[in-house]
């Protein structure tokens, strides 16, 4: 029996090659006529024959790949689609921007070849209104005559009526002191009697009494002098309590031509202490015999 065992462990023994092809066999150092070895990283089959058969197998596991984890994440992330293609040429900074206003509408029907163009494809070319549109009032209206210039003026005196010539418009006094006065066609003609040294020419508002002057702003009278260049005060009265007389102030100092001029003087420092006022006062500096030719006395807003 022993003799029997020894034999079949001789024939199994004998069976088995578990040495190395020589093919796979390296070289010993430096030998320089052997096979260069194969690359560690290439793929092989390292299994020999008869391993298999005999129950033993060898797990070579492939080369791995240098490539890391994150840089296979950020491969994975980029999209084909939406790289921009290498033919697409990049846009004119020339070109019109594209106009929403442009589109038509989306249920807009399809136009023939000869319509005109439609609403949404027409320039807007008229405007709701002209920037230089003519306004309601013209800007060179009189100002006397604008309808929120608040009251007309106040005419004192034209020397139209044919009533006494002591009375004006207001039915006021007139009256004059060294002076010879005429109405002479619509108008007050007066002079230097040649005695006294001195002469006026007095318009009053309620004879003698105070009026109510708070609605107007101006003294606007007319004359003219048969000599030019002569020099008069005008003068108005006023009282603090609106009773009657009071004090005379200068409103201003005008210098005559030979032609109807219009004068106007302001009444805003004098209103400004009092409303109420009496009278007018027209003194000529000279006593000479030039004639003061007076005409439309009004009070303006």
């Amino acid at each position: 029996m022993r003799v029997r065992l020894c034999l079949l462990v001789t024939l199994v023994a004998g069976c088995v090659d578990l040495s190395r092809p020589p093919e796979l066999q390296r070289p010993p150092p430096g030998d320089a006529g052997a096979e260069p070895a194969l690359p560690d990283a290439a793929p092989r089959d390292l299994a020999a024959p008869g391993i298999a058969d005999a129950g033993v197998s060898l797990d070579l596991a492939a080369p791995v790949d240098e490539t890391s984890a994150d840089d296979a994440a950020v491969d994975a992330s980029v999209s084909p689609d939406m790289t921009v293609p290498a033919d697409v040429a990049a846009p004119s900074p020339d070109a019109a921007p594209l106009t929403p206003d442009l589109a038509p509408p989306a249920d807009a029907p399809p136009l023939p070849a000869d319509a005109a163009a439609p609403p949404y494809l027409a320039p807007d070319l008229s405007p709701d209104r002209a920037p230089d549109l003519a306004p309601d009032l013209a800007p060179d209206l009189a100002p006397d005559l604008a309808p929120d210039a608040g009251p007309p003026p106040l005419v004192i005196d034209d020397f139209q009526s044919a009533g006494p010539i002591n009375r004006n418009n207001l039915n006021s006094e007139v009256t004059w002191d060294h002076e010879n006065c005429a109405r002479v066609n619509g108008e007050m003609v007066c002079s230097y009697t040649g005695t006294g040294g001195f002469h006026d020419f007095i318009e009053t508002l309620l004879s003698w009494c105070s009026y109510d002057a708070s609605k107007y702003r101006k003294f606007r009278f007319r004359m003219r002098t048969s000599a030019a260049g002569e020099k008069i005060d005008v003068f108005v009265t006023r009282n603090p309590t609106g009773a009657c007389d009071g004090t005379q102030v200068l409103l201003g100092t005008v210098t005559s031509t030979t032609a109807m001029t219009t004068y106007e003087l302001d009444l805003g420092p004098i209103l400004a202490s009092s409303k109420w006022l009496t009278a007018f006062e027209f003194t000529p500096k000279s006593t000479s015999g030039t004639q003061f030719i007076y005409d439309d006395l009004q009070l303006v807003p």
